[in-house]
């Protein structure tokens, strides 16, 4: 069970996978990326979520720059355990829904 300021962690990521999600439909044309071969819908193959308290930001390139390596100047607000078993499975789940309407 999550606290309140968990819960706005969580409400932060999964706004801003929302947000990218609309972006990318934004800038191609969905009936031409169900077309693609193998190896261009591997460019899209994984999505980085970096959370920083205020700006959380999702990447699917694999240079993610300066964000890569570093930690966020506020702890996390969830354990090492709850992003395994509770935030990643619910986050894998709302990218695996908008996936599945593409």
């Amino acid at each position: 069970m999550m606290d309140q300021f968990q819960e706005e962690a969580f409400e932060e990521m999964q706004t801003a996978i929302h947000k990218w999600f609309d972006e990318q439909e934004n800038r191609m044309d969905i009936e031409r990326l169900g077309k693609r071969t193998t190896l261009q819908a591997g460019i899209f193959n994984f999505v980085m979520l970096d959370y920083r308290p205020g700006r959380t930001r999702v990447d699917s390139s694999k240079s993610v720059g300066s964000a890569a390596g570093k930690k966020s100047m506020k702890a996390s607000p969830f354990t090492r355990e709850q992003i395994l078993h509770e935030v990643q499975p619910l986050l894998a789940e709302i990218i695996k829904e908008r996936l599945d309407k593409l």
